[in-house]
């Protein structure tokens, strides 16, 4: 009987014991630690550098002056014009094409709120980005007829071997960027822990230094230079005559940024309105 209990006792734990195991709390590990947030606030600078390239077009004109010679009649002391007057040819200011370097450094701060970032760049570089361009024309004429300034009276003459008056006109245009400059505000979106998605905008400078010159110069033929030998012939400013086989004149005009106009004769001998008179 005594045998009978143990062996009895020894069952009900065995039978127990898988009930007992169940009931035990399971042990899991602990989460890892999120990793930490990345915030893009902060300062940064940097050195940039890089080529450029560009063009320049205009549709300006640069107009042709007035060549207004005028002849003497010393006998009858009476002053007669050109007539019609002549014109130097219009020219279409060139358009150019520019390149060059460029070198400098960037700038800039920003700050993190959440995923947003908000900020504010610039940069600043030296440059040489540089063209240049020119345009050439000319017209001429046979015939040189003046008329007193009532038209009842005139004198005059026509040239056979080569035009009594050939004027040309030539326009350059040289451009240079010596300076860039850029400030723009940033807004971006840090939508993972190291990616940031961002725009800019913002206003960008450039300092141009434009130079255009105009010439203007006059070939008279040496016919009508024989003309003047029977009258007192003055030309402007802007043309010259000698008793040489041909003589020329120029008239040049520049603009720095702004247009400013000067005037100059050449001649051989003299820079003063040139004249020829009767002998």
């Amino acid at each position: 009987m005594k045998n009978l209990f143990w062996k009895s006792a020894a069952l009900i734990v065995l039978l127990a014991s898988p009930v007992m195991a169940a009931d035990l709390a399971v042990r899991t590990p602990a989460p890892a630690p999120l990793p930490p947030r990345q915030d893009w606030s902060g300062i940064y600078v940097g050195l940039e550098g890089g080529y450029g390239w560009g063009k320049q077009s205009t549709d300006a004109i640069s107009p042709g002056d007035e060549f207004a010679p005028v002849v003497i009649d010393n006998v009858a002391s009476e002053v007669f014009q050109l007539t019609p007057p002549l014109f130097f040819p219009d020219l279409a200011v060139p358009s150019i094409k520019q390149n060059g370097w460029l070198f400098g450094g960037f700038f800039g701060a920003q700050k993190q709120w959440g995923n947003w970032i908000f900020g504010i760049e610039g940069d600043i570089d030296g440059a040489n980005i540089k063209g240049s361009g020119t345009t050439a024309s000319s017209t001429s004429s046979n015939v040189a007829n003046f008329s007193n300034a009532s038209g009842s009276a005139g004198v005059g003459t026509s040239c056979v071997a080569s035009p009594c008056f050939t004027l040309n006109h030539n326009v350059s245009l040289d451009s240079k960027i010596d300076a860039l400059a850029s400030l723009s505000g940033k807004v971006g979106w840090s939508f993972a822990p190291d990616w940031l998605i961002y725009g800019t905008g913002g206003a960008a400078f450039a300092h141009v230094a434009n130079t255009f010159i105009s010439t203007e110069s006059a070939v008279i033929a040496p016919q009508f230079t024989a003309f003047c030998l029977s009258f007192t012939c003055i030309f402007p400013n802007n043309s010259s005559l000698n008793t040489r086989p041909w003589c020329s004149a120029s008239n040049i005009s520049t603009m720095d940024f702004q247009i400013r106009r000067s005037h100059s004769a050449t001649t051989p001998e003299e820079s003063s309105p040139s004249e020829l008179k009767r002998t």
